[in-house]
């Protein structure tokens, strides 16, 4: 073959390179771009050859791209790293890891598709957000893919890991960070959990790149399934439990060396040379007798032929070095029940060892429920803190460390004055200490405008004598209950407040229904009867069955209309409308009631405009009229001003009088339905659903009604609605 001339080889890796390769000029264009683009971009390169490479920017991160580029080319020789986002021909966002360098004024570049990694990692983000307190940070998030064992972590797994960046991007399915062993395990139990579609939470040993320190890290999970049910990858949490690993280990070294000396009630001493038995202290040790053990010989006491061997030969080797040989291992008694036994080892002058053995069953077992015991305490949602006589704590559990946010070192050594914040009880419960040895209390801490609620319990720790050695604190977080109770008392409070409601609504239906009824029934029956009425009188009657028949036909109105809202059959009918005219037909409406009580009624409206207004002329005209009705019957002297004002798309209705007022309080409940501020003051105050019904119009109108007040100077109503309801 003949040799390929320098520009042919150079378009033959340009063009089927595997990453994305882009040459750009130092206005921006570009001169040349791989065949990469379809698959990333979904353009042919001649589509994008001669544009400005900000034309594939993501509108999001143009200002950033922008910043990028002028540091590019002013870093002329140096090759820079950054991630930015794209967009692709169908619309579609796609994010791309970027190296350059620009030489003579041109910027080559080199692009890969991270959009996968960069969704899955907002979506860890996401996910934390929602599930995980942002200050756990001993919480990591990460997820599997199972296709390609991609592994995909948050910065606190990182952080867990002690993995730096540029080992994230090959770090895969952990192997990287794994023990031998823990990666054995782990396969298996992906194989295991694949099977079954049941998630077992483990833990395994990692060793830290970054320190090559041994931690031990708990894992959970679940799944995400694809649509055929199979499984797509794993998510889950990652936490480092080294800490809460010494803490069990130190319990149990301590409990082995304490029931060691205490419990080991059975010792007996068998003397070896060249492993036969000599001589034994006892006749007879976990059921077997002298003679047997002689005659079947040492092994047979060992369930394990493996601890056997080990005893021999790691034994030996350490006691001929001069060291004491020390070894716990699996035994079986003489009806092949399993035993626990200790044994020492120290070899003689004469080359026989002497052999100590210790039956350390029940300390075993003790261990077994010191142990359960220990994870229980560490796996309750409680908090539990453990003090001694001097309240100085000595240890917590998870629980108590991820309350306080820190490790155990930080708790163990500070008092319970430390530890416990402050609250207004705080007092109260240390006394309640000094006072009767124990507290059992609740109370609430507020920070910032987030208030928790929880329950303390301090028992103390005796010792054979009742004597207090120590004491074992108890916290749990009860915000849900103690909202709950709130809530069943405010639901209480407000089934009493709406029963004293409906009560006086009956009883001012009762009235408000009588009276008019009183009226008709009593004048028609004078008509009916009086045979020398008069026809000045026979009108005056006559307009007084009318006007009740009214006010009666008013209250049956109300109720129709209060269930027809309820019941969401209230229709609104749209309509071209002129507020003016609204107001000048309301302003004569209304004048005559006005002036029978000696009050002044102006209507308000813009000068020179002459804007409509699209809504259902009939709730607005209800809703002004409920409105200036009220203000009719609370005001005795002075005005009442209406109209309206308009602000761009709005409009403002008002409604203004000099009348007694609505208190603070008031203001709160006017809009309730049957609500009266003074149900003492019998009819003249109605039946409390003209205000309810307005509100209730108004949010059909795409609307808002509100109030200002004060006491003995008045009352404004407000009607804000938009010009076109849509």
């Amino acid at each position: 073959m003949g040799k390929l001339n320098v520009d042919t080889a150079f378009q033959l890796f340009f063009q089927n390179s595997n990453d994305l390769l882009l040459i750009v000029d130092s206005n921006g264009i570009i001169l040349n771009i791989n065949q990469c683009c379809r698959k990333i971009f979904g353009y042919e390169p001649e589509e994008l050859i001669g544009k400005h490479f900000m034309y594939l920017v993501h509108t999001d991160d143009t200002e950033r791209a922008t910043d990028q580029a002028d540091l590019l080319f002013k870093s002329e020789g140096q090759t820079l790293a950054f991630k930015n986002k794209a967009t692709h021909k169908d619309g579609s966002t796609k994010w791309l890891q970027w190296s350059t360098c620009v030489k003579k004024g041109i910027m080559y570049a080199t692009g890969t598709d991270v959009t996968r990694q960069e969704e899955k990692l907002r979506n860890l983000e996401n996910f934390r957000r929602q599930y995980v307190s942002g200050k756990e940070s001993n919480i990591g998030l990460w997820e599997l893919d199972i296709e390609t064992r991609d592994f995909y972590g948050d910065e606190h797994v990182y952080d867990i890991l002690g993995a730096p960046f540029k080992i994230k991007q090959r770090l895969r399915d952990l192997s990287y960070v794994l023990t031998p062993d823990s990666k054995l395990l782990i396969e298996k139990h992906i194989e295991k959990v694949l099977q079954s579609k049941l998630f077992e939470d483990f833990d395994c040993d990692i060793v830290r790149p970054n320190d090559q320190q041994v931690r031990n890290i708990s894992v959970s999970g679940n799944f995400i399934f694809d649509e055929n049910f199979n499984v797509k990858s794993f998510f889950g949490t990652i936490q480092d439990i080294t800490e809460q690993k010494e803490i069990v280990n130190s319990f149990t070294n301590l409990a082995h060396q304490q029931r060691t000396i205490l419990d080991a009630l059975e010792v007996v001493v068998i003397l070896t040379v060249d492993s036969n038995i000599q001589w034994m202290n006892k006749n007879e040790f976990i059921g077997y007798s002298t003679d047997d053990i002689k005659k079947f010989g040492f092994s047979h006491i060992f369930k394990s032929p493996s601890d056997y061997k080990y005893i021999m030969d790691e034994g030996y080797k350490q006691m001929r070095k001069g060291l004491k040989f020390v070894y716990e291992f699996e035994a079986k008694d003489s009806n092949g029940n399993s035993a626990w036994l200790h044994i020492t080892g120290k070899i003689q002058k004469d080359k026989s060892v002497i052999w100590t053995l210790y039956d350390i069953s029940e300390l075993k077992h003790s261990q077994y429920v010191n142990n359960m015991l220990v994870e229980a305490i560490n796996q309750s949602s409680r908090e539990y803190i453990i003090y001694n006589k001097q309240l100085v704590a000595i240890y917590a559990n998870n629980q108590a460390l991820k309350t306080h946010n820190c490790k155990a070192s930080d708790i163990i050594g500070k008092t319970f004055n430390v530890l416990e914040p402050n609250s207004d009880q705080k007092k109260i419960i240390l006394d309640d200490l000094q006072k009767n040895n124990l507290v059992n209390s609740e109370y609430k801490i507020s920070r910032g405008n987030t208030v928790r609620w929880y329950s303390l319990k301090v028992t103390p720790i005796l010792n054979k004598e009742k004597e207090t050695i120590g004491y074992v604190s108890v916290k749990n977080d009860i915000s849900t209950r103690k909202n709950m109770e709130i809530e069943l008392k405010n639901a209480l409070s407000k089934a009493e407040q709406s029963d004293k409601i409906k009560e006086g609504l009956l009883q001012n239906l009762s009235h408000e229904v009588r009276t008019p009824l009183n009226a008709i029934s009593g004048f028609s029956e004078i008509i009916s009867t009086s045979d020398d009425l008069s026809i000045d009188n026979i009108k005056s009657y006559t307009n007084l069955i009318f006007q009740s028949s009214h006010q009666l036909l008013g209250i049956i109105t109300d109720m129709l209309v209060l269930s027809d809202i309820q019941q969401g059959t209230s229709v609104v009918s749209i309509a071209e409308i002129n507020p003016n005219d609204l107001m000048e037909h309301l302003y004569n409406t209304f004048l005559s009631q006005a002036e029978d009580k000696n009050l002044e009624l102006i209507y308000c409206i813009p000068q020179n405009t002459s804007t409509n207004l699209f809504t259902d002329e009939t709730k607005l005209v209800q809703i002004i009229s409920n409105l200036l009705t009220n203000a009719l019957k609370f005001t005795q002297k002075g005005k009442i001003s209406f109209g309206y004002t308009i602000n761009d798309n709005q409009i403002e209705f008002f409604v203004s009088d000099t009348g007694i007022g609505i208190s603070q309080e008031n203001q709160k409940m006017i809009f309730d339905r049957f609500y009266q501020v003074d149900k003492n003051k019998g009819n003249n105050f109605g039946t409390g659903l003209g205000l309810a019904i307005s509100k209730s119009f108004a949010k059909m109108l795409n609307g808002k009604l509100s109030v200002e007040s004060e006491i003995g100077k008045g009352t404004t109503f407000y009607l804000s609605l938009p010009l076109v309801n849509k």
